[in-house]
């Protein structure tokens, strides 16, 4: 009350990867340790595994074995990258990236070479493949409305299919 102390909350976020062979919580395993936030894992179809991590100090697409060897940074110094999905030929990587000043969808190579914005509306997150990797569907918060949309996997033909937000 009398203004001569200050009272601060400092929050830090660490979570790790776990695996659970065949879905047994008994037999779960921690992959990663001390090493950050991790979020949006998934699966490549030769089981390693794709994860976004701020082990780098930023927000970065990473991919590692199944066992948790072989860490590798995918995309670096470029903002903040996010939410990636593996295709189902296991060939590329769709994921949500503000390095052009808002957040887009964006696909590399799964050995992160070749990055190429595929989107440009803004507040673009959250990309999935279609099962035959010929679409991708997100979700975006154009002109101030959160819509789904899809797209060709190249790009192409941004449908907004919720019927909430701008068009294209």
């Amino acid at each position: 009350s009398d203004s001569r102390t200050l009272i601060a909350v400092l929050t830090d976020f660490n979570s790790d990867i776990w695996v659970a062979p065949e879905a047994d919580a008994a037999r779960a395993h921690k992959l990663t340790s001390g090493t950050g936030a991790y979020l949006d894992v998934c699966y490549t179809p030769d089981g390693r595994i794709v994860y976004a991590s701020q082990a780098g100090g930023n927000w970065d697409v990473w991919v590692m074995n199944a066992d948790g060897s072989g860490r590798q940074q995918l995309t670096a110094d470029a903002g903040v990258n996010a939410h990636p999905a593996v295709s189902p030929d296991g060939r590329q990587i769709i994921f949500a990236s503000n390095r052009a000043g808002t957040f887009n969808i964006w696909r590399m190579g799964i050995d992160g070479g070749n990055p190429v914005r595929l989107t440009s509306g803004g507040g673009e997150k959250f990309p999935n493949w279609s099962p035959d990797g010929q679409k991708i569907i997100f979700g975006s918060n154009r002109d101030f409305f959160s819509g789904l949309y899809v797209m060709n996997a190249d790009g192409s033909n941004v449908v907004n299919i919720s019927g909430v937000g701008g068009s294209n």
